[in-house]
């Protein structure tokens, strides 16, 4: 699964979900992360690096 797929994942997913619209783009991006395990905790690394 390419990052774009997990975007797409993501978004669809997310819209379903009662989130505030300023929140979206966070969300979408941080949902999309762990979908590929791109997540900070995973890679051993504090989020604001």
């Amino acid at each position: 699964m390419t990052y774009q797929d997990c975007v797409l994942t993501a978004a669809t997913a997310m819209l379903d979900r009662d989130i505030p619209v300023e929140l979206l783009p966070l969300t979408i991006t941080s949902h999309a992360a762990g979908l590929l395990g791109w997540e900070a905790e995973r890679l051993g690394t504090p989020a604001w690096d």
